[in-house]
């Protein structure tokens, strides 16, 4: 057998060897990530615990009754917004991809590309949502949805180009500034940048109303005027409604005249009334909040100017609250920065900071996060005795400190110009007031009252919705005792810079570069030189 055979035969043995141990390796490679997929294996070794989740978030994946999925249907927003999309995009990404490879078997991400606009379209219609830059929770028939901007990441917008506000306003993302003080023709546009971000509240927040067994049923009365839940007109409550079903709210209409409401009843919302009830139909909703009935209620404007009897006002003033006459005004800022009042634009209150309860729940999270209520066309109201049933009267969203009271002339019109002699202007009306229950029943028929009151029923409607939403829908969970306000640390970002000017870094780097690399360098050439003279 000749040498050239044999060094043939060599070769091939060692190449099946190395292919063997190619084989092998990756075989184990790929079991060692199989293994790590089980949670009781990982180890997290990232700096600052960054792939732990909060016990919170475990504590909401292992009270699943079934595996949730969670759909996030992203799409970066237009210049100059595209880094700061991408930050907050990343950010729930990044957690959301923990929470799912953590526990595969009872958390599903699907991550959609927009691009693909069918398949888009039919996982909306199957969820029953609409619209980019959502997280939807669903697990069975329950849905939880949660949007990016202003609820999991707030965004200071800071003072954008009309175009950039037309732009976010396309996306659905109001408020973007105070249109009210909004200047256009700035000059200093400022950089957004990320104030807060809330993904593991929300996460956790999302998994608790998936894993509900119930879905709370809201009521909406129909039959004496009410804006309508399905009208796309302005003054109705078509994006109310969509936005209680898409957070796993059952939405019904009732006519009270048919007889007492549907027992499933866990929120009563009486709004916009333009008839009269009649007796037995305010007593069916009396008994409703005295037997633990929760009530929304709003009076139309043209219930206050008519002096409507046995409406929202009648049923308020059984718990303390009286409906003032009188449109509340503001002065509103013009396109050249000038405060101006007797313009119709008055009646448009955008109420801030000041103007919400610090402690509330309904109002804290929105102080705390920015964001503003509007109100148009709105009364005011106050104090007007005792709570039927016990309970304590809290006003909880004030009109701003430069408004006041515009009362009508002997035609019943308005001129929305404050006047010294007979108007009032306060530093505060209350728009909003809620009666907490205090206290153990008072009989087997008599429960603590839960009421909220808002005076004015466009508060509601579809043309204020993008700014009062937020409020809307803590509202409702909050009346329905399903507010998931779990307390989940914020996870820190841990920084990784390496400090080359004031540590002993600099000095060592520029060895490691100028002198160890190098050398390295030539010491590899050399030894290959070395084995090929040798060879």
């Amino acid at each position: 057998m000749s040498a050239a055979s044999v060094n043939s035969r060599t070769r091939y043995l060692i190449g099946g060897q190395v292919a063997i141990a190619v084989v092998l390796a990756l075989g184990a490679a790929l079991l060692a990530i199989d293994l790590t997929d089980s949670r009781f294996l990982r180890f997290d070794l990232s700096e600052g615990a960054q792939n732990t989740l909060d016990p919170a978030i475990v504590d909401q994946i292992e009270r699943l009754p079934d595996k949730a999925t969670v759909d996030v249907f992203f799409r970066p927003l237009a210049a100059p917004y595209g880094r700061i999309s991408h930050e907050a995009q990343g950010r729930m990404l990044e957690l959301l991809v923990i929470a799912a490879n953590a526990h595969r078997d009872r958390l599903e991400l699907r991550v959609h590309r927009m691009a693909d606009v069918a398949r888009v379209k039919a996982r909306q219609n199957e969820l029953g949502v609409q619209g980019v830059n959502l997280v939807v929770f669903s697990s069975g028939e329950r849905r939880a949805v949660s949007h990016l901007f202003g609820e999991i990441a707030d965004v200071d917008w800071g003072n954008p180009t009309p175009q950039g506000l037309r732009d976010l306003q396309e996306q659905g993302i109001q408020p973007i500034a105070d249109l009210r003080a909004y200047n256009p023709y700035a000059q200093d546009v400022s950089e957004a940048r990320l104030r807060g971000f809330r993904g593991g509240e929300v996460l956790a927040a999302g998994l608790a109303k998936v894993s509900s067994g119930t879905a709370p049923v809201a009521v909406f009365t129909v039959g004496h005027g009410e804006p309508g839940v399905e009208g796309h007109e302005e003054s109705d409550l078509l994006f109310l409604r969509q936005l209680l079903e898409s957070d796993g709210f059952r939405v019904m209409e009732w006519d009270l005249s048919k007889g007492p409401l549907p027992d499933e009843t866990s929120v009563l919302v009486v709004v916009g009334l333009r008839q009269p009830l009649r007796s037995e139909e305010l007593e069916s909703v009396r008994r409703f909040v005295r037997a633990g009935g929760r009530l929304i209620a709003a009076p139309s404007f043209e219930e206050i100017e008519t002096g409507m009897e046995n409406g929202v006002t009648t049923l308020l003033s059984e718990y303390g609250i009286r409906t003032v006459p009188g449109v509340v005004c503001q002065p509103y800022t013009d396109g050249f920065g000038k405060s101006v009042e007797g313009h119709e634009n008055c009646v448009f209150l955008t109420v801030g900071e000041s103007g919400l309860a610090a402690s509330h729940p309904l109002t804290e999270p929105l102080r705390r996060r920015g964001l503003r209520v509007s109100f148009s066309w709105t009364h005011s109201f106050e104090r007007a005795g005792a709570v039927v049933g016990g309970g304590t009267l809290i006003p909880i969203i004030y009109s701003p400190s430069d408004s006041w009271l515009d009362l009508p002339d002997a035609a019943g019109l308005y001129d929305y110009t404050f006047e010294k002699a007979h108007e009032v202007r306060r530093t505060r009306f209350p728009l909003a007031m809620a009666v907490e229950p205090v206290g153990a029943a008072m009989g087997p028929d008599l429960a603590p009252p839960r009421v909220l009151a808002l005076a004015s029923s466009h508060f509601f409607s579809n043309a204020l919705f993008a700014y009062n939403r937020d409020f809307l829908l803590s509202a409702f969970n909050w009346m329905s005792e399903r507010e998931h306000r779990i307390g989940v640390a914020p996870r820190t970002r841990a920084e990784r810079r390496l400090d080359v000017y004031r540590s002993s870094a600099g000095p060592a780097l520029s060895w490691i570069l100028g002198g160890v690399f190098p050398l390295s360098l030539v010491a590899v050439g050399l030894g290959f030189a070395w084995r090929r003279r040798r060879g």
